[in-house]
């Protein structure tokens, strides 16, 4: 694929692939390679005109910002375990522990909404 991408700029072969991708998932595709041939072809010759790659590239970002959100909010868990452990006293419950910041989680996340 990138051989035949040539020297296509790198939004405009991001923008081919989310085309083949979104017209791939929508059916219909009889002949993926030609397909894909023809919109690279289209692409060089500046008459491209996608249809499904703002659709599939607004997936993309939103998946990226839940990942992050979720990498957020593991971190955030990550440092209350880690405060608890310290506030335990000697031969204290692992157990109260992590339920005490799984409390603490659940109290912030229902003021943030």
């Amino acid at each position: 694929m990138a051989t035949l991408m040539g020297r296509l700029a790198p939004d405009l072969k991001q923008q081919v692939l989310d085309e083949w991708q979104g017209a791939m998932q929508a059916g219909g595709i009889r002949y993926p390679a030609k397909f894909f041939a023809s919109m690279i072809n289209d692409a060089k010759s500046g008459v491209f005109m996608p249809e499904h790659a703002r659709r599939v590239s607004a997936g993309r970002e939103a998946r990226k910002k839940q990942l992050a959100e979720m990498a957020r909010r593991d971190a955030v868990f990550s440092a209350q375990v880690a405060e608890s452990a310290r506030s335990l006293p000697p031969g204290g419950s692992i157990k109260a522990m992590l339920n005490g910041a799984m409390k603490r989680t659940k109290e912030r996340q229902s003021t943030v909404q």
